[in-house]
């Protein structure tokens, strides 16, 4: 194990968090749709890494970071363009035939909105959706027998911020209810897990007292314990052949 600064820690550099992995599994086994509540360098974007890394079989997890997003049709392009990519379409191809008509009804979608953006005159007879509609679309359309698909969105505090500064609170409150409604019409085997380097809560309680989030079941990642902290500790400097007597490293942790 590595010590991996500035970049999320994965593969043989992540540090197992079982308990969390276990907890977010039964909640999403339950139907919930997440948020990831921890402070910053908390661990919250490796833990989504790997449960795409390596997902429970059944599971199929797709990650995206908005947090550059300024408006609410660039944050869903942006969905809409990972769900493009090869190693998404890879795993949604799998689910069976109806899953790959689907997908590639919401492909010829997307490739319309993407030749209009470029067209001064569309030329398009029927109505050009939007990345929005044709997002919602998909989660509706989509079926995946035995299969979940996990929606993982990190920095989406961020996003919400960033939308009210550029184009009003009331915009970003839309936004907020839009992503809303999406989570309550997709299918039983969508979920969504949002996190962010910010405190969401926070955020849509300053921006619109009524309800937005409340169907998200928060889920708190705690600190390591002593004991994993010891663990960790050890694999790091055994990753670089430094040995380290166990009373030193209690210290350490003792001061951090």
């Amino acid at each position: 194990m590595k010590n991996i600064v500035g970049q999320t820690p994965r593969g043989a550099d992540f540090y197992p968090r079982d308990s969390v992995i276990n907890r977010i599994y039964r909640r999403l086994d339950s139907k919930n749709h997440l948020y990831l509540s921890a402070p910053r360098r908390s661990g919250k974007t490796s833990i989504m890494r790997a449960l795409e890394d390596n997902p429970q079989e059944g599971y199929i997890f797709v990650y995206l970071n908005v947090e550059d997003c300024i408006d609410s049709e660039e944050y869903f392009r942006l969905l809409s363009l990972e769900l493009e990519n090869s190693a998404a379409q890879g795993r949604l191809a799998r689910l069976g035939d109806k899953a790959k008509s689907v997908l590639q009804t919401f492909l010829e979608r997307i490739k319309r909105i993407k030749v209009a953006s470029l067209e001064i005159e569309t030329v398009v007879n029927e109505a050009t959706p939007s990345y929005a509609e044709a997002f919602e679309q998909l989660l509706r359309d989509l079926e995946a027998e035995n299969t979940t698909i996990v929606i993982m969105i990190d920095e989406f505090p961020v996003a919400v911020e960033s939308i009210a500064k550029a184009k009003g609170a009331e915009a970003a409150v839309q936004f907020l209810h839009v992503n809303r409604a999406i989570r309550q019409r997709s299918r039983t085997d969508a979920r969504f897990i949002y996190t962010g380097s910010i405190g969401l809560p926070n955020v849509a309680r300053k921006l619109d007292p009524t309800p937005t989030i409340n169907d998200l079941n928060i889920v708190e990642i705690p600190p390591l314990t002593t004991g994993e902290g010891l663990d960790m500790s050890k694999k790091i400097l055994a990753g670089y052949d430094v040995v380290v007597e166990e009373a030193v490293l209690q210290y350490l942790l003792d001061k951090i």
